[in-house]
């Protein structure tokens, strides 16, 4: 199957492929999600206040880098 033959079977079948791509989309989260619920954070460095308090209120050190932007 050419690359033309298979374009215009997708010009054909739109919802087809518009479908297939939330789909794929859909398993893709689905992946990166699982891989972060692994994740563990042991020491996280902002330069947010709040997020430094979002880090200490879960149990996770926080180093505080002060950048200005939050003034």
């Amino acid at each position: 199957m050419s690359i033309l033959d298979m374009r215009a079977w997708l010009a054909d079948h739109v919802l087809l492929s518009i479908a297939l791509a939330m789909v794929l989309t859909a398993v893709m989260l689905y992946l990166v999600m699982q891989a972060l619920r692994e994740f563990d954070l042991r020491l996280a460095f902002e330069d947010d206040p709040r997020n430094v308090s979002m880090f200490h209120a879960q149990g996770v050190p926080c180093i505080y880098i002060h950048s200005g932007y939050y003034e």
